[in-house]
């Protein structure tokens, strides 16, 4: 019995791939240029430190973000702590909300859907939630997933990401609004 295999198809990049790349690229620099020039406030100091007390071996009382405080603990452990640092994965968080009109593409249309990615990209509320350590744009972004999830009918995956929008904290509270 013989079996046809059929040949990968190459990629062929397009314009509408082009341009989702711009606004990935525009959403990496807002997000990620002077990311760790200023100082911590004490509300994200609160959260850092907690990150790095369990690099320490300490044991602090874990506030209602574990999602934020094991991820950054594990940076601080390999790279160090710094301020960078402590903001990194609302930042990456940020960044990768814009890659999620892509799927929306069916629904909304392609330029419809090119239009929200950018506008997720330069959105001024999303870059100040991203530079925000500890702050509610890993709630965000997860609970987008678990609706997206819920869209294309992966209940699983869907499950799974509603429970990561809950380990990162009560500003799950505030997506859901």
């Amino acid at each position: 019995a013989h079996s046809k295999i059929t040949p990968m198809r190459k990629f062929q990049p397009t314009l509408e791939h082009a341009l989702y790349a711009l606004a990935l690229a525009f959403a990496v620099g807002l997000r990620f240029l002077h990311l760790g020039a200023l100082p911590l406030s004490d509300y994200e100091a609160d959260w850092a430190l907690q990150a790095l007390q369990i690099t320490q071996g300490l044991k602090p009382a874990i506030g209602p973000n574990p999602a934020y405080i094991h991820l950054t603990a594990v940076l601080f452990y390999i790279l160090g702590a710094t301020n960078f640092l402590a903001r990194f994965w609302p930042a990456l968080a940020g960044s990768a909300l814009v890659l999620f009109a892509w799927p929306l593409r069916g629904r909304l249309g392609r330029i419809p859907a090119l239009i929200l990615g950018f506008g997720l990209a330069v959105d001024p509320g999303l870059v100040a939630m991203s530079h925000l350590a500890g702050g509610p744009m890993l709630a965000v972004v997860f609970l987008v997933l678990a609706a997206l999830m819920v869209l294309d009918g992966h209940r699983a995956a869907a499950g799974l990401f509603a429970g990561l929008a809950l380990l990162s904290g009560p500003s799950i509270w505030l997506g859901l609004a």
